[in-house]
């Protein structure tokens, strides 16, 4: 199976993942990657699918070439390369080895990575069962898309934080660890004796 790339204003871009290797670069707002309409509105709740680093952006399309709602965040990246003279624009993950698709499509998602189809993925799960999350909760990851930048800030170690994941949806933890690979925070939840490790968007910083 062909990695298909992602097309952007009839350019390819480069490494679709990691920081910019040049020194001088600008992150330019997104004005016609998909949805272009409130991600709350394309579906109210989204498995979590877990991927390589790598193969982010082009398990996204590919879903969506086979018809599923999928979508990870993008920011477009024009890299001035001094020495050449020239510029390049390039596609980035916002958020590295995750994909959200349309609950309804989880399991279609799951199926098609199984026959080949698709880059291999796997669902993002908490103690066997499935973690989705409301899309009403991936708005700012969908905001942070169209302007061209996340601005969150890094969570502590320390820090008390709610869960947005539907199966868990306002559990209290506490940050333990982070952040690691990929944004990804290992938290103590309330009531639970070991450590679990939650990607950044599942968890929101809350006041004492």
């Amino acid at each position: 199976m062909g990695r298909k790339g992602w097309e952007t204003k009839g350019e390819r871009g480069g490494s679709p993942n990691g920081p910019p290797s040049a020194p001088f670069h600008s992150v330019l707002p997104d004005e016609g990657f998909w949805p272009s309409v409130p991600i709350a509105e394309v579906a109210n709740e989204w498995t979590i699918l877990r991927c390589a680093s790598a193969a982010t952006i082009d398990l996204a399309q590919e879903l969506r070439d086979e018809g599923l709602l999928a979508w990870s965040p993008i920011v477009r990246i024009q890299r001035r390369l001094p020495r050449r003279r020239k510029t390049e624009l390039i596609t980035r993950s916002l958020i590295p080895s995750f994909v959200f698709v349309a609950k309804q499509h989880g399991d279609e998602a799951i199926d098609l990575a199984n026959r080949g189809r698709v880059h291999q993925c796997k669902r993002f799960l908490f103690n066997d069962d499935e973690a989705t999350v409301p899309g009403h909760q991936l708005s700012a990851l969908h905001l942070a898309q169209i302007r061209g930048t996340l601005r969150n800030r890094p969570l502590a170690v320390g820090d008390r934080v709610e869960l947005l994941a539907t199966l868990l949806y306002l559990a209290k933890a506490t940050v333990t660890k982070g952040p690691m690979r990929s944004d990804t925070y290992e938290v103590e939840l309330d009531g639970y004796r070991q450590p679990y490790v939650f990607p950044g968007f599942l968890l929101r910083k809350v006041m004492i």
